[in-house]
């Protein structure tokens, strides 16, 4: 069974969703001195790190995304595209 490129880019989307939910899943309503959203940045940033270029190609992503991307979803700013 062949996918076509919709249903790829789709399963892509999908796969980069579930883990900006598992990161975006506690929110507090302090974070003092940024603590929170820096650990969870860096959470992020060492799990897309850990992935082959081929897996953040999946994703649609970039080695030079990792950083932007987990830091704007600790601050709850990032959006999938």
């Amino acid at each position: 069974m062949t996918m076509t490129t919709a249903e790829t880019t789709a399963a892509r989307s999908s796969k980069l969703d579930d883990i900006l939910d598992v990161i975006r899943s506690v929110r507090f309503s302090r974070d003092p001195f940024g603590l929170v959203s820096g650990f969870r940045s860096y959470q992020l940033y060492t799990s897309l790190n850990a992935k082959s270029d081929f897996e953040l190609a999946e994703l649609n992503l970039s080695r030079s995304d990792l950083a932007r991307v987990a830091v704007e979803t600790a601050l709850g700013k990032h959006k999938v595209r």
